[in-house]
């Protein structure tokens, strides 16, 4: 009769650990203790069961942050020209500038790349005699980049010597009945010889310019300026005593004598008969326009196919037969 109740008390056993055993599995990680109904029976287990289940972990992750985007660089970068100083005088044609620049940048002139080491650069330069100007350019990675400008004097440091200038002929006081005359004199080789805003030819050390006068007492005052700047002035005094003609008066002049444009041209003006027409012709261009009725006349003409720095003959003629002749000289300066 014992047995009936101990299988009884097994069944419930069962039962209530197999009801815990389905909580678990429910609820995640739990811990069972399980102790045998009843007292000892050999056919119980004699230990306490402990039974784990894995706790699955729910928490969301977040996503990381993104880095936000770098401000772009704007700022340029640090530049500076140590040698030669500024407005310098230098005795040779050939010089090595150099400065201060920040690491990793490039350092330009024109085309040219200057050597860079580290926060130094330099760069060697051939010089003109005279004024030259250089504009150096450096860039950073960003392409940002800093410009400073270096004038340098290539001649004796500080030439301040006028040049050498003096009017041979005319004589001072000379009296004309032209009423355009040639001025001539010398310069120093090199030097620039003007009247106004007008050029004068200058072939080594000897210039000339034609010039036109008014009636009675004509002061004329030209300068002449080296190529360190420096300038030095000469006056004379020319009496036109000429009379007008009757009916009409020519005379021709030109403007320049000279030109360094990319296309080269001189103007050419003066005087004649109403209605006649006047014509300049050279080898490598030429015009024509009609006199005014006040009696003045005025004509540009291009030289387009003028050779480099060859004068050539330039010839004025009008209708009513007189003809003047001039000379002309692409200098080539604007190419």
């Amino acid at each position: 009769m014992r047995g009936k109740p101990f299988a009884a008390a097994f069944v419930a056993f069962l039962l209530v650990f197999l009801g815990g055993a389905a909580i678990a599995g429910v609820n995640g990680s739990t811990t069972q203790v399980v102790s045998p109904p009843g007292g000892e029976s050999h056919d119980a287990p004699d230990k306490t069961t402990t039974t784990t289940a894995p706790v699955k972990d729910t928490k969301s992750v977040e996503e990381p942050t993104k880095d936000e985007k770098p401000e772009r660089d704007t700022t340029p970068p640090r530049f500076e020209i140590r040698s030669p100083a500024n407005n310098s005088y230098v005795d040779r044609q050939v010089i090595v500038v150099s400065g201060g620049v920040e690491p990793g940048a490039k350092v330009f002139l024109g085309d040219r790349r200057a050597t860079v080491e580290g926060d130094d650069w330099k760069i060697e330069v051939e010089l003109k005699k005279g004024i030259n100007t250089q504009r150096f350019k450096a860039f950073d990675e960003a392409g940002n980049y800093t410009v400073r400008g270096l004038v340098v004097h290539y001649g004796e440091e500080g030439d301040t010597t006028p040049p050498r200038f003096e009017i041979t002929s005319p004589a001072n006081g000379h009296e004309t009945r032209d009423k355009v005359i040639v001025v001539k004199g010398v310069v120093d080789p090199g030097a620039k010889v003007l009247v106004g805003d007008r050029r004068a030819t200058v072939d080594g050390d000897n210039w000339k310019i034609e010039v036109e006068l008014k009636k009675g007492k004509n002061i004329l005052t030209f300068k002449a300026y080296d190529a360190a700047g420096n300038k030095s002035v000469a006056t004379i005094y020319v009496y036109y005593v000429g009379g007008d003609h009757p009916d009409y008066e020519f005379w021709a002049t030109q403007k320049y004598g000279s030109c360094g444009e990319e296309v080269p041209y001189d103007v050419f003006y003066g005087k004649g008969k109403p209605g006649s027409v006047i014509e300049v012709g050279s080898a490598y261009g030429s015009g024509r326009v009609e006199v005014g009725e006040d009696g003045h006349w005025e004509l540009k003409v291009y030289f387009e196919t003028a050779p480099f720095g060859e004068s050539f003959k330039v010839t004025v003629a009008a209708s009513t037969g007189e003809t003047k002749y001039f000379h002309f000289v692409n200098t080539g300066e604007g190419h």
